[in-house]
C-alpha cells in the first residue's frame, strides 16, 4: 500500500471520540498559544503590510484576519495569520530527527475551518492530525540532511488536515496528498 494511501486512511477514521482529554486540552493550548502568537504581532510594520495586502482580496464568505473583521479569500487568511504566527518564532517547535514548527498548520486550518462552518471539536480534530502527521513524519526521516526543509512535512500534514475539514473522500484525499 503506497503510503499516500496510509496517510490519508488515518486521516479519513480518525474521530474526535478518539483523542484523550489531556490531547485535547495539548490541542486547545496550541490553538492558544499560536493565537496568542498572532496578536502579539497585531502592530508590527510588516503584519500590518501583509494584512493590507491581504485585504485586497476580500471574500464576505471567506475567513478573518486575526484581531480584524476583514474577510478575505482562506488562502489569504491563511497567508496573513500564518505570517503573524510566525513572525516573532515563538511558536512551538518540535525536535526529533528534523525539527517543525507544527504550529504552521493551524492558520491554514482555522481559514478552512471558518469557511467550512466547521465545529471547534471539527477544528481541534484537524490540529491533533496535522500534529499527529507532521510530527511522526519527523519522527521517521530527516529531510535536512537530503537538503530539502522541514515544511515539506507540513504540506502534507495540512493538506490532510484540511482535507478532514472539507470532508473529502478517501480517494480525494490520498490523492491531495500525492499532488503535494
Amino acid at each position: 500500500m503506497h503510503i499516500s494511501k496510509i496517510l490519508a486512511e488515518y486521516a479519513k477514521n480518525l474521530e474526535y471520540g478518539d483523542l484523550s482529554e489531556r490531547c485535547i486540552n495539548e490541542a486547545k493550548r496550541r490553538l492558544i498559544d499560536s493565537l496568542g502568537c498572532g496578536i502579539g504581532t497585531y502592530n508590527e510594520e510588516s503584519i500590518r503590510y501583509i494584512r493590507q495586502l491581504s485585504s485586497v482580496f476580500s471574500n464576505p464568505e471567506g475567513a478573518t484576519i486575526l484581531g480584524t473583521r476583514i474577510k478575505v479569500s482562506p488562502d489569504y487568511a491563511a497567508f496573513s495569520n500564518g505570517y503573524a504566527i510566525r513572525y516573532l518564532d515563538w511558536n512551538d517547535t518540535y525536535l526529533s530527527l528534523e525539527p517543525a514548527h507544527p504550529s504552521d498548520n493551524i492558520s491554514g486550518i482555522l481559514a478552512i475551518g471558518e469557511t467550512e462552518r466547521s465545529s471547534g471539536k471539527e477544528i481541534l480534530l484537524s490540529i491533533v492530525l496535522a500534529y499527529e502527521i507532521q510530527c511522526r513524519l519527523c519522527d521517521i526521516a530527516s529531510l535536512r540532511s537530503k537538503g530539502w526543509d522541514h515544511v515539506n512535512y507540513l504540506l502534507i500534514s495540512s493538506v490532510l488536515a484540511i482535507s478532514k475539514l472539507m470532508n473529502l473522500s478517501l480517494e480525494k484525499m490520498e490523492e491531495s496528498v500525492k499532488i503535494v
